[in-house]
């Protein structure tokens, strides 16, 4: 059994066939949706991949272009030490004063510069001038007293002389009146024991009376005996008191002749001039230890030539064979900056002056001349460390640098002028042989060219090349180790 369709009224076969007509219109369009999407999906990735070439070609011509080179020119190149030390004065003068009194003023202070002769400071002489006159006081008293001592010793010496030459020595002219009277005693004893005994010949004397004539006489021989004996004694005694009053004499003039102390009044005095403390040498005061009102010793003052300066430099034992008087050095300081003060080694020491504990900064480096690259190496040294202390005089100005900065010191060993130079990794080693990659414009390219070359001395960033296929302006890779001979390179000109 059919049921009935009801769509709210019949539709009549006109409508049905133009029905018919969009249903088939619109599965064709459903399909042309279709093709569109593929189409749109077919254009996105093209253009994603477009975008990825192109930024990929992009990331490739950035890599390529950033390929570094170097114009080939003459230049210099040199072969250095790298030191460090602080800057010294060449001339230091320490100032010092005679006097250990106290200070009275001070005339001048750290930073001024003095002539010599100038006036530095003075001291208080107020207990030296007590002392010389004291002393003076003393050495007149002496002098009035040694020279009336003098003068009783020269008068006691004289007359002693003066009795002697003369005869007149009281014990001397005693002795002779003794022995004067006992010689006419002597004759007389004699004549009367000569007499007796004749008359005994004759028996006319006794011979008890000859005995005693003989006895008086021998008695009178010894009194006379005795009588030269005691001339004698006299004689010598008074010699004796003739060379003591002239030994007296000479010491008393000894004491007058002494000048030992009119010479420390003479020093006392002298010192009064050297209450002013002097400039010896010209300068600038660096240093100032007096205090006023403190005693004066020690240095007091410190004056240095500052136009003359100097670096003790410290140098390895292993890089100290190669350091030479007279080879140029190259200076800088973080006051200074870049500039780089000239200076010459003006000698080496023969002993090594290592300290420990102490801190230097040595290393073996080099510098290109025409660039300011340079290393160095800082390390503690310690007792074990050998180093030699190199004195560097500055022999350039630079109104930056002062007394007591710590610098940089480079000491050329060895040096080049008029020579070819490039990096280190220019330099490739080919089986022995040290090549340099050349890139020559060919057309509208540049392409890579193997060049052999002998090295010669290196600096900190640059070794020296020689060969006969280089030449001025030729274009050297700095890093070829990623580029083959016969390939092209994009060279951005300088």
């Amino acid at each position: 059994m059919k049921l009935p369709l009801k769509i709210g009224k019949s539709l009549k076969k006109d409508e049905i066939s133009e029905k018919g007509i969009e249903t088939k219109n619109f599965s064709k369009s459903k399909i042309n949706k279709k093709v569109i999407g593929a189409i749109c999906l077919l254009l996105i990735a093209g253009a994603g991949f477009t975008i990825y070439k192109v930024k990929f070609a992009k990331k490739r011509n950035t890599v390529q272009s950033s390929v570094k080179y170097t114009n080939l020119e003459k230049t210099n190149i040199a072969t250095s030490i790298s030191s460090s030390g602080a800057i010294k004065s060449g001339d230091s003068t320490n100032i010092y004063s005679n006097l250990e009194y106290n200070v009275a003023s001070i005339n001048v202070e750290v930073g001024d510069v003095v002539k010599k002769g100038d006036v530095l400071a003075t001291i208080d002489t107020t207990t030296l001038e007590e002392e010389i006159a004291e002393a003076q006081q003393t050495l007149t008293a002496n002098q009035a007293k040694n020279q009336a001592a003098l003068a009783q010793s020269q008068k006691n010496y004289d007359n002693a002389k003066y009795l002697y030459d003369n005869n007149l020595n009281t014990n001397i002219v005693s002795a002779e009146t003794t022995l004067n009277k006992d010689k006419l005693a002597l004759d007389e004893s004699k004549k009367t024991y000569e007499y007796k005994n004749e008359m005994l010949k004759n028996g006319s004397e006794s011979q008890d009376n000859v005995n005693q004539a003989q006895i008086s006489y021998e008695n009178e021989q010894k009194a006379c005996n005795q009588d030269e004996v005691s001339l004698e004694a006299a004689k010598l005694s008074a010699q004796k008191e003739i060379e003591n009053y002239k030994a007296a004499l000479d010491s008393a003039q000894a004491v007058v002749n002494d000048k030992t102390a009119q010479l420390a009044l003479q020093d006392k005095k002298k010192k009064l001039q050297d209450a002013q403390v002097i400039a010896t040498v010209d300068g600038t005061v660096t240093n100032v230890n007096a205090v006023v009102g403190v005693q004066a010793s020690g240095a007091l003052f410190v004056i240095q030539d500052l136009s003359n300066l100097i670096v003790n430099a410290s140098v390895d034992e292993t890089n100290v064979a190669n350091v030479k008087a007279g080879q140029r050095a190259e200076i800088t300081t973080d006051a200074s900056g870049s500039n780089i003060i000239a200076g010459q080694v003006v000698s080496v020491e023969p002993v090594s002056s290592t300290a420990s504990a102490s801190t230097s900064s040595t290393s073996s480096s080099s510098s290109n001349s025409k660039s300011s690259t340079s290393t160095s190496t800082t390390s503690n040294s310690t007792s074990s460390d050998v180093s030699f202390t190199v004195k560097v005089q500055l022999t350039g100005q630079n109104d930056k640098v002062k007394v007591g900065m710590n610098s940089v010191v480079n000491i050329i060993t060895d040096e080049k002028s008029d020579i070819y130079s490039v990096p280190y990794a220019a330099v490739i080693n080919n089986n022995g042989q040290s090549e340099v990659y050349a890139a020559e414009k060919q057309g509208g390219q540049y392409v890579v060219k193997e060049i052999p070359v002998t090295k010669g001395i290196e600096s900190a960033a640059n070794v020296e090349i020689e060969g006969t296929d280089l030449s001025d302006g030729m274009i050297i890779l700095n890093d070829p180790s990623n580029i083959s001979p016969g390939s092209t390179v994009p060279i951005k000109l300088k």
